[in-house]
């Protein structure tokens, strides 16, 4: 550019945004020193500019998705959050932990007749003796249901001696042994006490 020509308004538009080579930015700014025309079509560029960046920065703003956090978010307001969420969490376990009292080992003889269930006392161990137990070489299917004949407890025995390794809560429970094949050979009954602490 010439000192004597004028700068055009794309020419003054790139100037206010930064956007001119090193080389035509040095040449504007020397024609710049001599001539107001071109000095106040400038201003009047980054006038503009600088107002429509404002009225940018008002319309949208900058998404700082934590800014709402930082007056809150202070140490010991964080230490005090996590302590809080610590006792919530020892509380809940303590809540659904099981407190009742189970005896170490209850046995009982269960026999496959219609008439009352026996009671046993809550314990950690059941033995069983399954009366009318017929070996018959192979291992027989055993489940243990309660009342509503959910699967509470399975395996497999060859004697009529069987012991299980789980608590059972007060109520009615059947234990039902299965032939070799899948079909049912005996179902007995049981009640564990309620009353027992």
């Amino acid at each position: 550019m010439k000192q004597e020509i004028h700068g055009t308004d794309s020419q003054f538009e790139a100037y206010a945004l930064g956007r001119l080579s090193d080389s035509e930015e040095q040449v504007l700014e020397e024609h710049l020193l001599i001539c107001d025309t071109c000095r106040t079509a400038i201003d009047q560029n980054l006038s503009f500019d600088s107002s429509m960046r404002d009225a940018l920065a008002q319309l949208a703003p900058a998404r700082d998705w934590l800014a709402w956090l930082r007056p809150v978010f202070t140490p010991r307001l964080a230490i005090t959050g996590a302590l809080a969420s610590l006792l919530a969490a020892a509380g809940l376990c303590f809540a659904t932990a099981d407190h009742t009292h189970y005896e170490s080992v209850a046995a009982l003889q269960l026999a496959a007749t219609r008439s009352a269930m026996p009671l046993v006392k809550r314990a950690r161990e059941l033995h069983l003796t399954l009366n009318s137990f017929s070996a018959s070489g192979k291992p027989l299917r055993l489940e243990v249901v309660d009342a509503n004949g959910g699967n509470m407890w399975s395996g497999a025995t060859s004697s009529a001696q069987v012991s299980i390794q789980r608590k059972f809560r007060p109520g009615s429970y059947f234990v039902r042994l299965y032939t070799p094949s899948g079909d049912l050979m005996h179902e007995y009954g049981f009640t564990v006490n309620p009353q027992d602490r």
